[in-house]
């Protein structure tokens, strides 16, 4: 009776899973995940506690252990391409002058060795990476002074994959974000021996040669600031306690919807418009208007690191080893992803492709129509009806789930009022 009742709940388990649109993948650890990266929809790392660093080739389907070259917590994993990528953190200790033991490591073999650059007993740990090329690498560290008292921080730079380094900044710097080779930001928060504290964004336009303060203030809360990401030289967003955005290129910054922000441990972005959040490590939430409305989209603890390739393809990475993942950018259902109204009908080709086992297809309407969306194998026969119903004019997305079918070729066809179009797509197992 009582394995009865456990299978129950882990199917009820998996089925709130997949109707929020985000599924739940299996990973050989059980340590904390604390970073997530993917440089295509297929090939990603995550990395975490004591060390653990994990692999996938296949979007996550599988995931594969790369034996642990340190003991530390690694917090930040970021490659330039499938073969170059680095990784850091650090350990804290019970030492009572407050020292720690910073790691930073390259691998140029896509993670299946890695050779530590940078590895000292300091008063900081590494918290973000930018990684620009193959070579060129920005990393930021934080923590306190000898007397577990004042600020200490700053940020690390090498322009010869890590054989020579140079540093800037004083303070906890715990983001920074690259939009091309030369522009970027970092946050930074300063704090005295009165604990009075100065929080800033610095900017460089000449690849870190030179970094200038283009905004500051000494309200609380910088024990919560976390990363930065921009989209273009004005959107960015970054947290101080709260979510926050600038469209000036970080000279003001605006709170985002204080009360649904508030306590947001990470964040990814799409574009200027389309964020998710975790928040409380238990939630993750959704906007499509830079913040003006939310839709929670799951709930579960532990809860680290967001990461999204692009509108549909993320990944979140959670404490116990556990990996979630979405094709649709978390949206189950059809979902209306556009306020603006088409000008043609048109039905896009799905994404990704070849796919496993799920994919997104989008269509178009100008008007309203009477939508049906079906799916067939190649002799002809219907294995899916994914939309049927009467939608208003708009930009569209739904899910399909390939599961329970065979490898090959299938046809999705849309028809509506007066137009009808079919495309192919493969399944890949």
């Amino acid at each position: 009776m009582k394995k009865l009742i456990v299978i129950l709940l882990m199917l009820i388990c998996n089925v709130a899973i997949s109707q929020t649109g985000w599924f739940l993948q299996t990973t050989p650890t059980t340590k904390n995940l604390l970073d997530i990266f993917f440089i295509n929809s297929q090939t990603g790392w995550a990395c975490g506690d004591s060390g653990r660093i994990i692999k996938t080739t296949n979007g996550g389907s599988i995931w594969t252990e790369i034996p642990p070259f340190t003991v530390s917590k690694l917090n930040v994993i970021r490659f330039y391409n499938s073969n170059f990528g680095y990784v850091a953190g650090g350990l804290q200790t019970q030492d009572p002058f407050c020292i720690d033991n910073d790691i930073l490591a390259k691998t140029t073999n896509g993670g299946e060795t890695w050779t530590t650059l940078l590895s000292n007993s300091t008063w900081d740990i590494f918290y973000d990476l930018a990684v620009l090329n193959k070579d060129t690498i920005f990393a930021t560290y934080a923590g306190t002074d000898n007397f577990c008292m004042g600020s200490s921080g700053g940020t690390y730079s090498s322009f010869n994959g890590g054989s020579n380094w140079n540093q800037f900044g004083n303070g906890w710097m715990k983001g920074i974000s690259f939009i091309n080779s030369s522009t970027g930001w970092a946050t930074t928060y300063s704090i005295s021996d009165v604990m009075i504290g100065f929080f800033g964004v610095l900017k460089t336009t000449n690849t870190g040669v030179n970094w200038n303060l283009v905004y500051g203030d000494t309200t609380l809360g910088g024990s919560y600031i976390g990363k930065i990401r921009f989209v273009d030289a004005n959107n960015g967003y970054t947290f101080k306690r709260m979510l926050r955005k600038t469209t000036n290129g970080g000279v003001n910054w605006q709170i985002v919807d204080s009360a649904t922000t508030y306590f947001v441990n990470s964040f990814a972005l799409a574009n200027k418009d389309t964020i998710w959040i975790l928040k409380n490590s238990n939630s993750v939430l959704r906007t499509n208007n830079s913040g003006a409305n939310w839709i929670q989209q799951l709930s579960a603890g532990g809860l680290n690191s967001i990461y999204f390739l692009d509108k549909n393809s993320g990944w979140i990475a959670g404490n116990n080893g556990i990996i979630y993942t979405t094709v649709t950018g978390g949206l189950t259902d059809v979902q209306n992803i556009s306020t603006e109204i088409p000008s043609v009908y048109s039905l896009k080709q799905n994404y990704p492709n070849p796919f496993n086992p799920r994919t997104v297809i989008s269509f178009q309407l100008p008007a309203v129509s009477d939508v049906m969306l079906k799916v067939y194998d190649v002799t002809g026969k219907e294995v899916a009806t994914l939309v049927n119903e009467r939608l208003q004019a708009g930009t569209y997305e739904t899910i399909f789930d390939g599961s329970g079918l065979n490898s090959g070729v299938y046809f999705y066809r849309l028809t509506t009022d007066g137009f009808s179009e079919t495309k192919r797509m493969v399944y890949l197992k």
